[in-house]
């Protein structure tokens, strides 16, 4: 009761604090009024069967109305939620109202979803805002459903995550590939939902048909065939855009593949089987968010980070944390520990690539040189410590690759080696930069690793790849 009565209090803080939230438009018709009806169709107690799979990147969901298609979004909800250590969302969605050209984004700084506030990650809009085919346009939202729907379900299930709806409006093939191209730089932390529904006012035994043909090629990954099925009239569904997106950023991060979680049609509800809508949930899964953390976790390693620095600023030496923490990161992995002034601004970052001594302990002494070791910075100062903010970089083990073109920029950190010189970009530099692949490996070469900008063409030049989790304190409640 008394958790409830203190989230009350701060939605209602929220919203009376930020006028620039979105308001609900289908509130009463897509969906119920009253939260407590809505809540119904989300009780995982519908769901008969538990979906079991890998790490979620990607859902293909439905949007009509609750009582035709809840049933079936909830399952991909479900299992999307189990990972929990998404550092963005994007809800991409067609355009039932406006007719346009490009993808619409908004300059809102959240969405109401009943159950919360969901914000929106305005740095992530801003630098999709300079790209084409994107651009902002508020208007665009007003009435779309197909948005909308969605808002409950993440205010639910993932609540304190920021997103990035878009409305996708008419595309060209080079549109597609720039729009894919943009998403991919965040991939690897972030959940892509494409909302469709599928087949519209066919016979049920016809709607099934060509619902389960576009499973069918939605699960065979391959995007051309999917085109072209959908050119022939063979599939149908109002989200292809979204669908054909999702696709591509999956191909781009080596998707394991997608699976089918559950499928449907409107006859179930309304008796009529000769003027049916179909309905289906797809997720998408890969290795790429296999090192799940919680947000305690996360809470736990930036905590000890901080305090390992405040320590030494104090002490002169290493930080020796509870045994919780101990107990808790036993597991070896490679890290980066990053400091930020208050404008965003690198104030260190040092890493291992590789550990070998338990992630707990690694955190701590990439902490301790960050602030104190990097060698572009002069030692950190205690009037400084208040004011910078802290990222951690957990990494997973540095895999070669044959040439560039198995590197996914923002999906994957790089390592350039020749010989004695080696040098590292995190995969979030990318998506800070905004750099293509080709800079960004004359960047790497040059500045990091002390060769030629042009040396990771070259055959005696090892490129490997890495993922990683990031998170900073701006972002986990402390």
């Amino acid at each position: 009761m008394k958790r409830g009565f203190v989230l009350a209090v701060f939605f209602f803080l929220l919203m009376t604090a930020c006028d620039n939230i979105k308001k609900p438009d289908v509130r009463g018709s897509f969906y119920p009024f009253d939260e407590r009806d809505i809540a119904v169709f989300m009780d995982p107690g519908m769901v008969e069967t538990a979906f079991s799979c890998g790490a979620v990147f990607g859902l293909i969901v439905p949007h009509a109305g609750y009582r035709y298609s809840a049933k079936y979004a909830l399952p991909a909800y479900l299992a999307a939620a189990k990972n929990m250590a998404y550092r963005r969302i994007f809800v991409l969605a067609p355009s039932h109202y406006f007719s346009f050209e490009g993808a619409a984004l908004p300059e809102w700084d959240g969405f109401d979803g009943i159950f919360a506030v969901l914000r929106t990650d305005k740095k992530a809009i801003d630098s999709l805002s300079e790209k084409r085919p994107f651009f902002i346009s508020n208007d665009k939202f007003n009435k779309e459903h197909a948005i909308e729907t969605q808002l409950p379900f993440l205010a639910r299930f993932l609540p304190d995550i920021p997103i990035v709806p878009i409305i996708i409006g008419t595309l060209g093939e080079g549109d597609s590939e720039e729009l894919v191209t943009a998403l991919s730089l965040y991939a690897g932390d972030s959940l892509f939902i494409a909302s469709s529904d599928l087949s519209h006012y066919k016979t049920k035994a016809r709607a099934n048909v060509m619902d389960k043909a576009l499973i069918d090629a939605v699960i065979s990954m391959d995007r051309r065939f999917f085109l072209d099925e959908y050119r022939r009239g063979k599939i149908e569904c109002c989200g292809f855009f979204p669908i054909y997106i999702l696709m591509g950023i999956a191909g781009n991060m080596g998707s394991s593949g997608a699976q089918i979680v559950s499928f449907g049609d409107s006859s179930s509800v309304t008796g009529d089987r000769d003027r049916v809508v179909g309905y289906a949930s797809i997720v998408f899964t890969g290795e790429e968010i296999k090192m799940m953390l919680s947000v305690k976790e996360k809470t736990m390693l930036l905590k000890l980070a901080r305090d390992t620095i405040a320590f030494y600023l104090k002490n002169g030496k290493k930080y020796d944390p509870p045994d919780e923490i101990k107990n808790t990161f036993t597991g070896k992995s490679g890290a980066f520990t990053t400091l930020r002034k208050k404008d965003g601004e690198l104030r260190g970052c040092i890493g291992f690539i590789v550990a070998e001594k338990p992630l707990w302990e690694t955190v701590r002494d990439t902490a301790i040189e960050s602030a104190f070791g990097d060698p572009r910075f002069y030692p950190l100062k205690q009037s400084e410590f208040a004011s910078i903010t802290i990222e951690i970089s957990i990494l997973t083990i540095p895999e070669r690759v044959a040439s560039a073109d198995g590197i996914v920029m923002g999906r994957d950190g790089v390592i350039v080696r020749r010989g004695w010189n080696q040098g590292v970009f995190l995969p979030q530099v990318a998506t800070e930069t905004g750099w293509d692949r080709t800079t960004f490996l004359r960047h790497l070469c040059a500045d990091k690793a002390g060769l030629s900008p042009d040396a990771w063409k070259e055959k005696d030049t090892e490129l490997l790849t890495f993922r990683a989790i990031v998170f900073s304190e701006d972002e986990v409640e402390q």
